[in-house]
């Protein structure tokens, strides 16, 4: 529900603390959370590297440097800028997400301390993250990448006659490509655009060539559910069938996951019956991660509304 115009808050996204590859990589999760945004009354702006004066509240995704708290702190000392943190990382032992394999994640996760103690509030995408993070501040709330008819009146396509029967969008790592090869030797194949992450103008126009998106763990003991990819693949109009995570999720309400031996089989049944598959998910969708049960009890876990006039 639309809230009114005292509730209306003005939230800035800047992606300032990352380089210009690493924003390609929050285009989705960005997306999706301005929808909600949009769907409860609030004003929303981004820029890549400006920070923006009260009121407005800038939400920064986390991966940051010293140098970069460092001028937080001063913006909020000198002129009481406000800040919020969407953090979509797993905090691990010493690094994020327990992995060797993406070696800047241990500096991140030493440097989040410091930026969080800053900011105003932190949301986590990863559930049972917020628990780690309030350590260093106090409004903390697990958050999920969520429906919003906002979203979806910009995302769903129109396009129901896709070329092919499945397709992954995002990083491929190498045991993505070896399930991708599953695929291949039983003789089917799994569309990629050609580009990781491009634009998202290129990403749904190529989302649309297929009818089912294949959700594979980055590694072998991944225990992050991909969020934004089921969530833009919902809105762009497709269904999702992901492997098992051994992780609580609201998602595992709105799309099936399925053992790695099943994997391959049950996705062809879903793309044998794949509207039939979306029309049920996005269903679901809208009524387990909707706006109110999303966003609305972010903000007032973190007493975001009640902290910040507008």
């Amino acid at each position: 529900m639309a809230r009114g115009a005292a509730d209306a808050r003005h939230f800035h996204w800047c992606l300032g603390n990352h380089d210009e590859k690493g924003r390609t990589t929050y285009h989705d999760p960005v997306a999706i959370v301005t929808g909600q945004m949009i769907d409860q009354g609030h004003r929303v702006t981004a820029d890549d590297t400006i920070l923006v004066r009260p009121p407005a509240i800038n939400l920064l995704f986390e991966g940051f440097t010293p140098g970069y708290v460092d001028l937080m702190r001063k913006l909020k000392a000198d002129e009481q800028y406000r800040f919020g943190i969407i953090l979509g990382e797993r905090p691990g032992r010493g690094r994020f997400n327990d992995t060797n394999k993406v070696p800047w994640m241990k500096d991140r996760y030493e440097a989040f301390p410091d930026a969080a103690e800053v900011s105003d509030f932190v949301w986590c995408l990863v559930p049972g993250a917020a628990a780690w993070a309030r350590q260093w501040c106090r409004y903390t709330a697990d958050f999920e990448t969520g429906w919003s008819a906002a979203a979806e009146r910009r995302w769903r396509s129109m396009r129901w006659n896709p070329p092919y029967l499945f397709g992954h969008f995002g990083g491929v790592t190498g045991r993505r490509a070896e399930v991708i090869e599953e695929f291949r030797r039983r003789g089917l194949y799994v569309h990629m655009p050609p580009e990781q992450y491009g634009s998202l103008e290129r990403r749904d126009a190529e989302l649309d060539l297929w009818r089912v998106t294949l959700g594979m763990r980055n590694f072998e003991n991944w225990l992050i559910v991909s969020g934004a990819r089921y969530a833009m693949s919902l809105l762009r109009g497709r269904p999702v069938i992901s492997e098992e995570i051994p992780i609580l999720s609201r998602w595992r309400r709105v799309v099936p996951f399925v053992p790695d031996h099943q994997f391959i089989d049950r996705a062809v049944k879903m793309a044998n019956r794949w509207r039939a598959a979306y029309e049920d998910q996005m269903a679901r969708f809208r009524r387990v991660l909707g706006p109110d049960m999303v966003l609305g009890k972010a903000l007032a876990e973190t007493q975001v509304l009640e902290r910040f006039a507008a």
